[in-house]
């Protein structure tokens, strides 16, 4: 029960690893960073079931599942103090010139344009002025 409760906790931090990495790695070494941490992960996730499988079969099957909790648990604790950087705190994204009405555009034309709605061949054409 512990495994199955616990599996999604590895997911969010794979999620979650890539993210800050490149906040804090240089710009110039974010693709190099970025594939030391997914051969760290495939390697991990080649490697994992072997020596658990090994655990178990010495120590039994509920020792292997505890020794990964408890492993997952001091991950954890060791990664609870970048909560507390700023620069890996989600940023408040300004909103894009592609997604505001500039001045001179018809605001009702791009609100409908933005929502998604049914434009007519002539509201498109009248855009691109064409006669």
């Amino acid at each position: 029960v512990a495994f199955y409760l616990g599996f999604p906790f590895t997911v969010f931090s794979q999620l979650s690893a890539a993210p800050m990495l490149d906040t804090i790695a240089p710009k110039d070494k974010i693709g190099y960073i970025q594939g030391l941490r997914a051969t760290a992960m495939n390697f991990g996730s080649a490697v994992a079931p072997w020596i658990f499988g090994v655990l178990a079969d010495l120590a039994g099957t509920n020792t292997a599942i505890w020794v990964g909790v408890g492993i997952s648990f001091f991950a954890a604790l060791v990664n609870a103090p970048l909560l507390t950087y700023k620069e890996l705190r989600p940023t408040i994204k300004e909103e894009s010139l592609s997604k505001c009405v500039l001045p001179g555009e018809d605001e009702e034309f791009i609100e409908r344009f933005l929502d998604g709605d049914f434009l007519s061949p002539e509201d498109v054409s009248a855009i691109y002025n064409i006669n």
